[in-house]
């Protein structure tokens, strides 16, 4: 196989998807890695974490494990690196730490302890008031986590269409969480799991998976010679692989 061949990823909604490359060694096998790092791309990362009382004992944990698995992958494919962050936790308030980097994510989430009620509106707030500081031009990032549904801060609607207006907001929540409030956080569709400790897997294979990609062909001279369908794909940190010969 030739080393000019080409590598066509076809995405199912149009999504920005990340670099594709094949790497070909002497005997012909060969390698495609399509990774979620864009060069020359600044990420921008917003974490909202809800931390009222009713995420007490093992909710808690089970979210700062989710956030540090989430930002964790980042570092292993090398989007931390081209990354800031903002740990923006909230209960009766919300507070903004930012800008961050990787390292400093994962100690503030590791900090984080419970405080009162649930207030969606502050914590969109926080992350709005982030976004307005990032470089134009930048992917923007949203992980909203919730157990439950706002209780004080007063409708939220507007506030979350602000936010996706300048960022790609995903809402997850589990137990008792308000699935009609996430949806008016989220840009699309929330995500809904039965237990905390299911977090971590949908965090992180919200990065770059399977689901992302309609097919991959494979061209050479301009034709195609090879298909390659989603479950053919192997998932990683460092985004999906596949391996084959010519």
């Amino acid at each position: 196989m030739p080393n000019s061949t080409e590598v066509n990823v076809i995405a199912r909604e149009n999504q920005n998807l990340g670099t594709a490359s094949l790497n070909l060694d002497d005997n012909a096998n060969y390698q495609i890695t399509l990774s979620p790092v864009n060069q020359n791309t600044q990420y921008n990362f917003a974490y909202i974490i809800d931390v009222s009382d009713s995420m007490s004992g093992e909710p808690l944990q089970a979210a700062k494990n989710a956030y540090i698995s989430l930002t964790n992958s980042l570092i292993d494919s090398g989007i931390a690196e081209v990354s800031q962050f903002a740990v923006i936790p909230f209960g009766s308030d919300a507070l903004l730490n930012a800008p961050l980097n990787a390292a400093q994510a994962i100690s503030t989430i590791e900090g984080l302890s419970l405080n009162g009620f649930t207030n969606f509106n502050a914590a969109l707030e926080k992350a709005n008031q982030f976004f307005s500081t990032v470089p134009p031009g930048a992917t923007n990032k949203v992980y909203f986590l919730s157990d439950g549904f706002s209780t004080t801060g007063g409708n939220f609607r507007n506030t979350a269409k602000a936010l996706q207006s300048v960022a790609d907001v995903q809402a997850y929540g589990f137990g008792a969480a308000n699935i009609q409030q996430l949806r008016i956080v989220d840009s699309d569709q929330p995500t809904i799991v039965a237990e905390a400790s299911e977090l971590a897997d949908e965090f992180v294979n919200s990065i770059l998976s399977r689901d992302d990609i309609s097919k991959i062909n494979i061209l050479l001279d301009g034709k195609i010679i090879q298909t390659i369908q989603p479950e053919e794909l192997k998932e990683s940190s460092a985004g999906l692989t596949f391996t084959g010969s010519n």
